[in-house]
């Protein structure tokens, strides 16, 4: 462990050869997890200066996190999407931020996925989407068959009766 601690400062040493700039990064918001992140790149294939650009959008998105007081225990992908369609359009940061929306979104994707792997970031809760009036039908349909013809529930009989009970119910009438 001791060496990959070695590793990961000697990469951003080597990427990042300006003291004040390193010490800069250190001390931002998601400071403690750019050596890391860095390393997963380069295991990845990313060039130098592509591993820079992630680097740089990675502290620019913490910065963003620290002037709202989001704990890293605390991030989501909902902090990713707001700083992208909320704050990138309007950004005023200065140099060195990233600004430009689609190379911050593939950086703060790469970091998400880095995250994720690490299990430092927390997954929006999931809002089921209300059933379909097709989906409402189909499991009356299922209600009815069972209650009154005594079938059990079976998931292909529903689902091809289901649909041809829908089929029929959009086509035109004929007389």
């Amino acid at each position: 462990m001791e060496n990959q601690a070695i590793s990961d400062f000697a990469l951003v040493r080597h990427l990042f050869p300006s003291a004040s700039v390193r010490g800069r990064m250190a001390g931002s918001h998601l400071g403690i997890i750019l050596p890391g992140f860095a390393l997963d790149l380069e295991a990845r294939g990313y060039t130098g200066s592509g591993i820079r650009h992630h680097l740089l959008v990675a502290e620019h998105f913490g910065r963003w996190l620290d002037h709202r007081h989001v704990a890293v225990r605390r991030l989501s992908t909902l902090h990713v999407q707001q700083f992208l369609r909320s704050h990138l359009p309007r950004c005023g940061c200065a140099r060195p931020a990233p600004k430009v929306p689609p190379d911050c979104r593939a950086a703060l994707r790469r970091l998400v996925e880095f995250l994720r792997s690490q299990k430092r970031i927390k997954e929006p809760k999931a809002i089921p989407a209300p059933p379909s009036p097709e989906d409402r039908l189909i499991a009356a349909y299922d209600e009815h068959m069972n209650r009154v013809c005594g079938l059990p529930r079976r998931r292909s009989r529903t689902w091809l009766n289901g649909r041809s009970l829908i089929a029929r119910t959009r086509r035109p009438t004929q007389r």
